[in-house]
């Protein structure tokens, strides 16, 4: 039976072919098959997959805010630690230098000729700690607190090699004096 089957299609394939059910044929059998399911899930399916991408993209925002955060908290701490060892670094510096100008001037009663200078520096750095350690603990400003107290430290140096020279200078004199009395 079969074979007589595939002969009668063999021998009629040309009229099979040629023709092609209507349009409203396609229709109904689209229309069968899907239920009218078909649409709903894939309005359904591109509701959720905006619905992920949404929520990726919220997860992605807050893990990088977060790791951000935590970085900025810790440049802080850190900027705030550096500025307290230099600090306190400078600061020993500088009033090893006062102590020794202090005794070079005391017994003398030389003239300190930069004090106004150290007085503005001082007036500066105070002004400029107290914005740093309030809100703005950054690096250009920490540079601009370390900047304030090398200066410091480079006016009383520049004072005690004056004083000094002065020093040798009245020593050279005397010796002079000392000699030219002996003779």
């Amino acid at each position: 039976m079969q074979d007589r089957l595939e002969d009668f299609i063999k021998e009629n394939r040309g009229q099979f072919d040629e023709l092609e059910p209507r349009h409203s044929v396609w229709e109904k059998i689209d229309v069968e098959l899907t239920d009218g399911k078909v649409k709903s899930i894939n309005l359904t399916m591109w509701l959720w997959k905006v619905a992920v991408v949404i929520l990726i993209g919220a997860v992605a925002f807050l893990l990088v805010d977060r790791y951000t955060f935590k970085e900025q908290q810790i440049a802080a701490v850190t900027t705030v630690e550096e500025f307290n060892e230099l600090e306190t670094f400078y600061t020993s510096l500088i009033s090893k230098k006062e102590l020794r100008v202090e005794d070079a001037t005391s017994s003398d009663d030389f003239f300190t000729f930069l004090a106004t200078d150290i007085e503005e520096i001082d007036a500066i750095y105070i002004e400029l700690k107290t914005t740093f350690e309030k809100d703005l603990e950054t690096p250009a400003v920490l540079d601009a607190l370390v900047h304030l107290l090398r200066q410091k430290l480079h006016l009383i140096s520049s004072q005690l090699d004056v004083l000094n020279e002065i020093k040798t200078n009245d020593n050279e004199v005397d010796l002079m004096d000392e000699g030219i009395s002996s003779l």
